[in-house]
């Protein structure tokens, strides 16, 4: 069986609030159209919709995933203190611990570790898609042969990215 995971980099954040911490940051308006965006996409399949979410528990990733799942009629999202900051070798451990059943895993999280786990697996996107970096709002879809307990190491592979900015049209 093929499971994909779907890393989402939180949408575009505005100014940490007067007195606040990085943590509280919230979305700014823009990214709030970014976030619904993105929950078009798995709605139309552009993105696979995760059977779980699982998002930092800082305001800005809880606010992104939020925004996507109303736009797009998706499951809600379970909150991890464990994602903000987490190191590598934390979120490789995380998604290992997935059960099997679950063929689609999104997580919601933060630059530098969501552009790390997606660059530490071959990269299998097709010839000509843009490598951009991970903006706000950035999405990728890494597909896994095996079980998610060998995660990244069974044939894992990164075959989509994309800089998700909303139709302004």
């Amino acid at each position: 069986m093929t499971r994909r995971l779907l890393l989402i980099r939180h949408a575009e954040a505005g100014a940490t609030p007067v007195g606040g911490t990085d943590h509280e940051r919230s979305l700014s308006s823009h990214g709030v159209r970014q976030a619904r965006e993105i929950g078009r996409l798995v709605a139309s399949g552009v993105l696979p919709r995760p059977d779980i979410v699982i998002t930092s528990d800082a305001a800005r990733a809880r606010q992104t995933w939020a925004e996507a799942a109303t736009a797009g009629r998706l499951v809600e999202a379970s909150p991890l203190r464990e994602l903000y900051g987490a190191s590598y070798d934390s979120l490789v451990e995380l998604i290992g611990g997935t059960a099997d059943h679950v063929e689609v895993l999104a997580v919601v999280g933060h630059a530098p570790e969501v552009p790390s786990l997606a660059n530490s697996v071959d990269d299998a996107r097709p010839e000509g898609m843009v490598s951009y970096g991970w903006p706000p709002a950035g999405v990728g879809v890494i597909e896994i042969e095996g079980p998610w307990s060998d995660f990244p190491d069974a044939g894992a592979r990164l075959v989509f990215t994309r800089a998700v900015e909303p139709d302004e049209s």
